[in-house]
């Protein structure tokens, strides 16, 4: 079946091999990447390419280093220089079936065109040069204008109109242009004023406002916003049997479409979607929140599956998913195609995939609390510092600890006030845990000194929201328990990074436990028995009005001692007389907080998990688990600079000075600071293709998703690079979508200028015409209301 499937991948790229060669087979050098790879992965690479176990007579043709190697007694398969001692091409043009090459019965022949492409291609030494989209950027000369050029764009399709022999198709009228440019930048038909003005008198001026006109509506950013929410299959809700809602979602929806109208530079778009938690905050003036928390909603918009037997499997598929779509919106590759062995095609191997699997596995989804303009961070502080104040204040004294108060096999305690490795965020637990006898007056109530060392989301005031999360450990025993008490909070543990427990419990039914005995500690039982040597990490939740204490964590058998109920031995303080003025001074700011504390809502975010490297899965399957691979951006893009990356994610927008780069558990800061290097070979061709691609309507690369072996060759390279260095420096898609839309290629008549126009430019990619597109069903939908 394997085997079909990817005979099947083959012949689809059978049809653009054989137009490759057809195009270059009069002209100059031959290419590897864009005339021979092509022929030979649609040929030949089911038994001679990357494939170890299809790979026929230990032939391997798609590295150099093994085509040219001679077996004993034959000459080599390829002898750079020397095709008449290229044992490829006698095969290939061999008439004994025995012998010929691809075999009869399996693929096609090679053409006599492809065989001459591949004849001249090893008498010019068999170069095996990088795929043309994995190598740099090429800073392009534009071509001096010839007289028909409205802008530097229309430059490149001038020159390569001439060099066709073909004749534009001329320019389309006013309202002609104006319904199609509103389209183009809003999704939606001109207004009643514009198509007045345009009729009134037409001129470069009067486009030039218009078009300025439509990039400042806000339509523009719900009409662009959406190309960019088709890429990250924007839903909300996630499929399968229950198609249970995702929670918040629609917040990273409003950031997309925010970004796109307030003009985010596009590096800081691409950082913030990968890492946006862990760089410097970008307050939005509109709710001073942390804009950028919301960017990395999309790692979380996958299919759910309620309940898996096989729950590390389960987080194989879910992140196979995030790293498909990473790699198809970002980079135009198919990642994923790597997930089982090296991809069969393209420069990515399975330790490529592997190394961004541990990125992903190493992220946590949180609902994260936004502080706007940071009023609860701010009133926390003055909490905090009034409890240190109070507790110079007020005498200490002797506290009497509960029995057992840490059992054997504990796995974390908090006696030691520190946190361990777990990670606290939102402010309600504060700085640090609470030593025993610590002093608390939660909403300025009468102060008193706890019994048990412990976090505690209460000890400020009950509104304050916020969690606490363990470090990843692995399930060795087959329970887990947690010393706590508190009331309207929750205790749950992540087995392999599962989540839709809080939709269904199913085989996860101990895994979610709520609390409401704010003045007892109980110990809480986590049934694990099902999940001996998976991964998994804990969060305490607190985020309602309630609050939550832990005091300890312990794995395996637990003595009936520390099971039982015991009653918090909070100890009132009492307040010497003369003291009793200043201690009531410094509880007013705790009662401030209580009574103030502001509003906050939650976004769909990432956090940090423990750093973990994932294990090479053997044929994908999570069962077969190899050596660990360090996680990290694909090594195929090879070392890029890091200055420019680092300077970017050190500010809030642009970059001003030159700063260390950032490291994170997860590797999602140094994957960031990858992708939006200016040296990067395809986050930015990517970008600069699909913006042509929606203005014009087919892009100068067509496989918009797919910039490999098996995608589509650029018909205008030089153009296809010059766009993008130009959005590499501009870092606007604003900017670019207004110079094509004022370009003289898409004022361009649908119809060609001729017949012979026609026949030579059939599908208007060579750009002798502007091809008609149809309408988005969305934009059909907001046409009619």
């Amino acid at each position: 079946m394997r085997r079909a499937i990817l005979y099947a991948l083959l012949c689809l790229c059978a049809g653009s091999a054989a137009s490759a060669a057809e195009a270059a087979a009069g002209a100059g050098s031959v290419q590897w990447s864009r005339d021979i790879a092509p022929i030979l992965a649609a040929k030949c690479f089911t038994c001679h390419g990357p494939d170890p176990e299809s790979r026929k007579a230990g032939l391997r043709l798609d590295r150099r280093e093994d085509a040219i190697r001679a077996a004993e007694g034959l000459d080599p398969a390829i002898a750079p220089g020397l095709p008449e001692r290229s044992e490829l091409l006698r095969r290939v043009l061999s008439k004994d079936e025995d012998e010929r090459m691809p075999p009869p019965g399996g693929h096609e022949p090679l053409t006599a065109r492809e065989t001459e492409l591949v004849r001249r291609w090893i008498a010019d030494g068999a170069v095996y040069e990088r795929h043309w989209s994995w190598r740099a950027l090429v800073e392009v000369e534009p071509p001096a204008a010839q007289g028909w050029a409205w802008t530097v764009a229309d430059r490149f399709v001038e020159r390569s109109l001439a060099a066709d022999g073909l004749v534009p198709a001329g320019d389309v009228d006013g309202p002609t242009w104006l319904r199609r440019a509103s389209h183009a930048i809003r999704g939606l038909p001109p207004r009643d004023a514009w198509l007045q003005r345009v009729l009134d008198g037409d001129s470069p001026g009067l486009r030039a406002a218009l078009v300025d006109e439509m990039l400042a509506e806000p339509a523009f950013g719900e009409h662009w916003g959406r190309h960019w929410l088709d890429l990250v299959r924007y839903a909300e809700t996630r499929g399968h049997e229950f198609d249970y809602s995702i929670r918040e979602a629609w917040r990273y929806r409003d950031w997309v479409v925010a970004a796109f109208n307030d003009g985010l530079p596009w590096d800081r778009f691409v950082a913030e979607q990968v890492a946006g938690d862990l760089l410097p905050p970008r307050i939005d003036p509109r709710d001073g929140a942390n804009a950028a928390l919301a960017a990395t909603g999309w790692w979380w918009l996958s299919q759910g599956t309620h309940a898996p037997v096989d729950v590390r499997l389960d987080e194989a598929e879910r992140v196979d998913n995030q790293l498909d779509v990473l790699g198809k919106a970002f980079l135009g590759t198919t990642v994923a195609c790597a997930r089982c062995h090296d991809h069969k095609f393209d420069d990515l191997t399975q330790r490529d995939y592997t190394a961004l699997f541990g990125v992903a596995r190493s992220t946590r989804l949180v609902h994260a609390w936004q502080d706007p303009h940071g009023a609860a961070a701010r009133l926390l502080r003055e909490a905090a510092a009034a409890r240190v104040r109070l507790a110079e204040l007020l005498p200490a004294a002797e506290v009497v600890q509960p029995i057992g108060q840490t059992p054997p096999g504990v796995l974390w305690s908090f006696a030691g006030g520190v946190w361990d490795g777990w990670t606290a965020s939102g402010g309600a637990f504060g700085a640090a845990p609470l030593a025993a006898g610590a002093l608390v007056a939660p909403d300025g109530a009468a102060p008193r000194r706890i019994g048990l060392a412990c976090a505690d989301s209460g000890a400020l005031h009950a509104k304050a929201r916020g969690a606490l999360r363990s470090p990843t450990f692995v399930v060795e025993q087959p329970e887990l328990w947690l010393r706590a008490r508190g009331k309207d909070a929750m205790l749950r543990v992540h087995v392999d990074g599962y989540f839709l427990d809080e939709e269904n419990a199913l085989l996860f039914e101990s895994h979610r436990q709520g609390l409401d005995h704010p003045g007892e500690w109980r110990t809480l039982r986590i049934d694990l028995s099902r999940y001996i040597g998976e991964e998994a990490w804990i969060e305490a939740l607190d985020d309602g009005d309630g609050s939550l204490a832990l005091a300890w964590v312990a794995a395996g058998p637990l003595d009936e001692t520390f099971r039982q109920p015991l009653a918090e031995s909070a100890a009132p303080v009492d307040v010497p007389e003369e003291r009793r003025a200043a201690v009531d001074a410094e509880l007013a700011p705790l009662r401030r907080a209580a009574e103030e504390y502001p509003a906050q809502f939650q976004v769909l975010a990432c956090e940090e998990g423990s750093g973990r490297d994932a294990p090479l899965y053997a044929r994908g399957q999570p069962k077969l688990a190899g050596e660990r691979v360090p996680r990290g951006a694909p090594y195929a893009l090879g070392e890029l600079s890091r200055t420019y990356a680092a300077q970017v994610l050190a500010t809030a927008t642009v970059a001003t000075a030159a700063a260390p780069a950032a490291t994170s558990a997860s590797g999602r800061v140094e994957l960031a600071q990858s992708l939006v290097d200016p040296a990067h070979p395809l986050v930015w061709r990517v970008a600069a293709n699909r913006v042509w691609h929606h203005v014009m309507g087919a892009g100068l690369v067509p496989s918009t998703d797919d910039f490999g072996v098996l995608g589509r060759a650029p018909t205008h390279p030089e153009l296809l690079d010059w766009l993008a260095c130009r959005l590499r420096e501009q870092r606007s898609i604003k900017r670019l979508v207004r110079e094509l839309v004022l370009s003289r290629v898409f004022a361009q008549r649908s119809r060609p200028a001729d017949g012979a126009a026609l026949e030579a430019d059939p599908a208007g990619a060579r750009l002798s015409r502007r091809p008609a597109r149809r309408l988005e069903a969305e934009a059909v939908r907001d046409t009619l209301l």
